[in-house]
């Protein structure tokens, strides 16, 4: 890396992390700047990811600002198609969870865009929200999984390979309990409403033919 390039980069991070906040104050800062295009593309796709460890001091909705101007810069061309990706998983490496669940709003409102997205892409927002996942308790951090899990199935379709059981791999040894036997058909108390043991029995059964 030639010490012209390091510089350039270095000058974008700090633009970035300050007062370049909108896709025309980007635009005025790569015009402003000196090499060829290819360079200040390039330069902008590493300042974009660095400036990230200076925004996430910020509030969390600076933060979806952020991203979203990331997205911009490669709509219009000015960035790399999968920087903004990166940049949106570098942002929750560095968040806790609960900051995690807020800026994940973002992915929520923009899910329609990600849809259209070519499959990289695609799949580097699959890696990103399995890692998310990963990362939560499921008794604790449940409702923030099912959230991810809803945008999952929003942007992937039925048949996308990581959600199907290829190998027919299933718990077999998972075994529900249940009362089998009753000396009266009395009605059952539930929460909503009473039902008959008959329907609670043939409803549980059904488990020995799903295993």
């Amino acid at each position: 890396m030639s010490a012209s390039f390091r510089a350039l980069c270095d000058d974008y991070v700090r633009r970035l992390g300050g007062t370049a906040r909108t896709i025309e104050d980007v635009s005025a800062m790569m015009a402003s700047s000196t090499g060829t295009d290819q360079e200040k593309k390039t330069c902008l796709d590493v300042a974009l990811r660095k400036a990230v460890f200076r925004k996430v001091e910020g509030s969390d909705e600076d933060l979806r600002r952020y991203i979203d101007l990331a997205f911009q810069c490669t709509k219009t061309g000015r960035s790399s198609s999968t920087t903004p990706f990166f940049v949106l998983g570098d942002v929750f490496d560095c968040l806790t969870l609960e900051r995690c669940e807020n800026v994940f709003g973002y992915v929520e409102d923009k899910s329609g865009q990600f849809v259209k997205e070519p499959t990289g892409n695609r799949n580097m927002l699959l890696r990103l929200c399995n890692d998310l996942i990963r990362r939560c308790s499921k008794s604790i951090n449940n409702h923030f999984c099912g959230r991810i899990q809803i945008i999952l199935a929003k942007i992937f379709p039925i048949t996308e390979r990581s959600g199907l059981n290829l190998q027919s791999q299933f718990n077999v040894e998972n075994v529900t309990e249940y009362s089998s036997t009753h000396d009266e058909d009395v009605a059952m108390e539930t929460d909503s409403k009473e039902i008959s043991f008959m329907f609670y029995k043939t409803l549980w059964s059904m488990q020995d033919y799903f295993r």
